[in-house]
């Protein structure tokens, strides 16, 4: 026995934008809700040859009962003599992505790199991750010139309390990346592969998810883990360093830094605020750093001491 045709129409789905209809190949049906609508009830309309027809043993009619097409769905079709047939739907919801919904407090817009905007979270982690149910958090603007130059911003999130994030392992701080100037949104995932084959102490994790915010599309993002200091990411220990490449119209008032023929490098961690700039640092960085870099000069705004060259 066959199904012939597999199809949600709008007239008993009211959810949908228009009518969907599967295609059917060997004893698979695929098809896709375009729109981020939601799937968990839908009712099917199928055409077939058999004489009843059923999902996990329960009898279905056709263009009257519900499913939840969340995750693959088996139809069986029987026919008056016992010859049976299993098809199995495969609906994709929206891009199959999963989805974040950020609501902040008010509506208010997230317009500043310092200053957080409170509201809530919840994602719908689809087939692949477990979903988060309402949560509190706080998110700001992140970036340099991906802030101030495109329409799609980027953002930190903060949670209250740490929690596994899209198949992560528990954090209360991620990084949304927009990926808004590389249009093939590969870039930053290439780099991170890379830094995973190459077998490195530690290299952030992400995620690829749809992101709404305030009840609107903000387009997709791709979640990743902060680099920071601490045992569970960039773990330094007691005598090791956190380096970024850096730019002097982003440095903070209380950074610590050098600069080497080529570059300026913030030192990230350890906290270096209101610490004298020792010997030890600098003949450390000299010996991490010497096979790389011919001349470094450590400098610091906090501390009033003239440039040195190692």
């Amino acid at each position: 026995p066959v199904i012939s045709s597999f199809t949600f129409l709008k007239a008993n789905n009211p959810v949908l934008e228009s009518d969907i209809t599967l295609s059917i190949k060997d004893q698979n049906i695929t098809g896709r809700v375009v729109s981020n609508s939601p799937v968990d009830s839908l009712v099917a309309t199928v055409e077939h040859e058999g004489s009843s027809l059923s999902v996990a043993d329960i009898g279905q009619t056709s263009g009257s009962t519900e499913n939840d097409f969340t995750d693959l769905v088996t139809y069986t079709v029987t026919t008056a003599d016992g010859r049976e047939s299993d098809y199995r739907v495969d609906l994709m919801k929206f891009t199959g992505l999963p989805i974040i919904y950020l609501q902040t407090d008010d509506n208010l817009a997230i317009e500043s790199k310092e200053d957080y905007v409170e509201g809530t979270i919840v994602v719908d982690g689809g087939r692949e991750f477990a979903g988060l149910a309402e949560t509190s958090m706080k998110i700001r603007g992140r970036g340099n010139s991906t802030w101030g130059l495109h329409p799609k911003k980027p953002y930190q999130m903060k949670m209250s309390d740490s929690a596994e994030f899209l198949g992560m392992p528990k954090d209360k701080k991620w990084l949304f990346l927009a990926e808004y100037s590389d249009k093939t949104m590969l870039r930053n995932t290439i780099a991170f592969e890379m830094g995973h084959l190459s077998s490195l102490d530690w290299t952030p994790k992400h995620q690829f998810a749809e992101v709404y915010l305030n009840q609107e599309y903000n387009g997709t993002y791709n979640i990743t883990q902060k680099v920071e200091e601490d045992g569970d990411r960039v773990d330094i220990g007691d005598d090791g360093y956190l380096l970024e490449i850096d730019q002097p119209e982003r440095l903070d008032a209380d950074d610590v830094f050098f600069n080497t023929e080529q570059f300026l490098i913030n030192i990230k961690s350890p906290n270096l605020n209101g610490m004298t700039v020792n010997m030890s640092i600098l003949s450390s960085l000299s010996m991490i750093l010497r096979p790389r870099f011919t001349a470094i000069t450590l400098l610091t705004r906090i501390v009033a001491m003239p440039s040195i060259l190692i």
